[in-house]
């Protein structure tokens, strides 16, 4: 395709062509369209799709991607992923714009396993403070998403080998939460931090769990003890 006829794709084709054409620009690592598919960063349409294939320009991008970090005018999504970019590229400069992106649920789990390879110490440690600061919603919440989103918080911070300084979230999600996955990533942590202390807790909960017919969670935290 021309040049003209890219640009032509990408602004008024439908969004499986302009998918198409943005991947192929990368594919063939096209830098006269790098101007174009940073201005689509903020797209909802099209901005996770940039993201996604970008990395594959490999350093020349990352100029770029700091001047986006960098630039006032720069919308927030676009800053966002920008981020996500240069960490996957392993440039310290995306670790605070990062970092309070995933203080929002809808953010990209894939930012996660960034940070573990950036910032391993400062991630556990703002994990715990996330969930210290949401355990109200950790533990009403009922919604798998929203479940989901703070498993990922404690598994990542437990796979980190983190301590959980402050353990009394964990032990009212394990007792308490609504949603069984949540309950047992909470058993996980606990059991990494001091399985003899708190397998017994665990074994409780379990117990309470059959009684009440929650067989699920049940298997599951035995399962963890054996």
């Amino acid at each position: 395709m021309e040049i003209n006829d890219i640009r032509q794709t990408l602004q008024n084709a439908d969004t499986g062509a302009k998918i198409q054409v943005i991947q192929a620009i990368c594919r063939d690592r096209r830098a006269d369209f790098l101007p174009d598919l940073l201005s689509l960063l903020a797209s909802d349409e099209l901005g996770y799709f940039v993201e996604e294939c970008l990395p594959s320009f490999g350093e020349m991008i990352i100029p770029e991607l700091i001047s986006l970090l960098s630039t006032t005018e720069t919308p927030p999504t676009a800053r966002t992923r920008a981020a996500g970019i240069l960490a996957l590229l392993g440039k310290k400069e995306a670790i605070p714009v990062l970092l309070a992106a995933i203080e929002h649920p809808s953010s990209n789990h894939a930012y996660l396993n960034r940070l573990a390879q950036l910032a391993p110490a400062e991630l556990a440690t703002h994990l715990e403070t996330l969930l210290r600061k949401n355990i109200a919603s950790a533990i009403m919440t009922n919604d798998d998403r929203m479940a989901d989103y703070f498993v990922q918080l404690i598994a990542t911070a437990t796979q980190l080998g983190s301590q959980w300084r402050n353990v009394a979230e964990l032990e009212q999600i394990l007792q308490h939460g609504k949603h069984w996955r949540l309950r047992v990533a909470a058993a996980e942590a606990l059991h990494h931090v001091d399985p003899p202390r708190y397998d017994p807790l665990i074994r409780r909960v379990a117990a309470l769990a059959a009684q009440d017919g929650q067989m699920v969670l049940m298997r599951a935290l035995y399962r963890l003890t054996m």
